[in-house]
């Protein structure tokens, strides 16, 4: 009879990246939902169940934390020496945690426009589906290289290899960033405030709605300015593990196939 133990340090390399994953998909649920055909999310088209899986991570550290005191006791195996830096998987919880409750805070957003569109109208206001069209492009390129960063950090841990591809995956996320930030400040007069032709015709008390309707498309996309800063922290602490333990680079054959644009530095 064989006995095969179970390893606290693998049980926590495990939730890490696996945590990590999840985040992603509950990041990438969240945005491409709320943008779809840009209407608002409604109880007819209720997310999948991976979109809420940012609930597991917040809900995770005293599982990390008990797994991490366990390893540091266990003799060496697998690929982990006797003196693998398991605090080091502590504070990228932590710093997904962070990420975790930027994202809790979007689908707040989400909810809350939710049940104002259906209280009070029913319908998407014009001025919400003006905005989301506006803003839909910038915030979803922030989204797919945000997203992808935590995929490609999760597979960083779970192969414990460097990836040849965060660099211009983080470049292209902060340059995602600087364009939702300049969709923001190139918002439509008209969306916000009224026009003198509109005041002259007394038609200006129609826009003061519109400056309660688009806050939480506004809000959302300064989540996602915010978000992409925390990825930036879950980067620094993976980076730090990669120091820690020595990461040799993935073979490039079994590298992500990503293709950075041509602006991209090397």
């Amino acid at each position: 009879m064989l006995f095969y133990p179970t390893w606290a340090g693998d049980e926590l390399h495990r939730l890490i990246y696996r945590n990590l994953e999840k985040l992603a998909d509950s990041l990438d649920g969240h945005v491409l939902e709320y943008f779809k055909d840009n209407e608002a999310v409604t109880e007819d088209n209720c997310p999948t169940k991976e979109i809420k899986g940012y609930k597991c991570v917040l809900d995770s550290k005293a599982t990390e934390d008990n797994w991490a005191k366990l390893a540091r006791w266990e003799p060496a195996h697998g690929s982990f020496s006797f003196k693998h830096p398991w605090k080091q998987y502590l504070k990228i919880g932590a710093s997904m945690r962070s990420c975790a409750y930027c994202i809790e805070a979007l689908s707040s957003c989400m909810e809350s426009e939710t049940q104002t569109v259906t209280y009070y109208y029913g319908q998407t206001p014009a001025g919400i589906g003006q905005l989301k069209k506006h803003l839909s492009n910038a915030c979803k390129t922030t989204n797919k290289y945000s997203s992808g960063i935590l995929r490609e950090l999760a597979k960083t841990i779970k192969t414990m290899t460097k990836s040849s591809d965060m660099g211009s995956l983080v470049w292209e996320m902060n340059n995602a960033v600087q364009e939702l930030q300049n969709s923001l400040k190139s918002v439509p007069i008209g969306l916000i405030a009224p026009t003198p032709e509109d005041t002259d015709d007394g038609r200006g008390e129609s826009f003061i709605t519109p400056v309660v309707e688009v806050l939480p498309v506004t809000t959302l996309a300064s989540l996602l300015i915010e978000n992409a800063a925390r990825i930036n922290g879950i980067v620094d602490a993976v980076n730090e593990l990669a120091g820690q333990v020595d990461m040799k680079p993935a073979p490039q054959e079994n590298s992500k196939q990503y293709k950075p644009s041509p602006d991209t530095p090397h």
